[in-house]
């Protein structure tokens, strides 16, 4: 959705975009990943997602977006 936003929606090839949109999407996947084991490792809980869901929602949200 971003990719418009940079100059390579106008510039680029349509296989540089691809490339970007790639690229990209698996960088934030890595980071989602990362920010939710993170919380899990931090206020999970083995009865998890039942259990401490708020906790942990709220602890991925803030290592995500940080």
């Amino acid at each position: 959705m971003q990719l418009p936003l940079y100059t390579i929606w106008t510039t680029g090839t349509v296989r540089e975009q691809a490339f970007a949109a790639l690229h990209c999407t698996t960088g934030d996947i890595l980071v989602a990943l990362t920010a939710l084991t993170l919380a899990l490792i931090m206020v999970g809980d083995e009865g998890w997602p039942t259990a401490r869901f708020p906790q942990v929602a709220a602890t991925t949200l803030i290592f995500g977006g940080g």
